[in-house]
């Protein structure tokens, strides 16, 4: 019998600083365990590409200065 645990999703969430090694043992857990990796900075990155309407909402909530 397959026990309940077995079919649970389980998340891992991985935070640091700037080149504390994050990518590092994300791509090391991704390879041991055969996982995909979901990367938040990847994800932001496509919602502030210029001429998107992600980045225009942005822009129009938050203003452009910096």
């Amino acid at each position: 019998m397959i026990s309940n645990l077995e079919h649970k999703q389980r998340r891992i969430g991985i935070t640091g600083g700037i080149a504390s090694g994050k990518t590092t043992i994300a791509n090391y857990i991704s390879n041991f365990k055969k996982i995909e990796i979901i990367n938040a900075d990847e994800i932001a990155k496509q919602f502030l590409l210029s001429e998107t309407k992600s980045y225009k909402k942005i822009i129009k909530h938050f203003g452009i200065e910096l």
